[in-house]
């Protein structure tokens, strides 16, 4: 198996159990609140938001609230989240 392959694997893997915590979450009825800090999970450090999370966030804000943390001040995390800050 070769690089590429491996980390498919590993995305395949993440979603499927991202699916998986979403809907035992849904079945039974918890008010959740998911907690992202930015540089380095949301966004690579010190960089804007890439399109596949603001995707993600998208999907996961019409079930959960989201909220956001990081050491920047604010203009900077403005910077950095854009227009994906209504989500948090």
């Amino acid at each position: 198996m070769n690089e590429h392959n491996e980390i498919q694997i590993r995305r395949d893997n993440m979603k499927t159990s991202g699916v998986r915590i979403i809907n035992f979450i849904k079945q039974n009825n918890k008010k959740t609140l998911f907690l992202f800090d930015i540089d380095g999970t949301l966004t690579p450090a010190r960089q804007p938001i890439k399109n596949n999370m603001i995707e993600f966030l998208n999907k996961l804000s019409n079930h959960f609230d989201l909220a956001a943390v990081g050491g920047s001040d604010l203009p900077k995390l403005k910077e950095q989240l854009g227009p994906s800050m209504r989500n948090f």
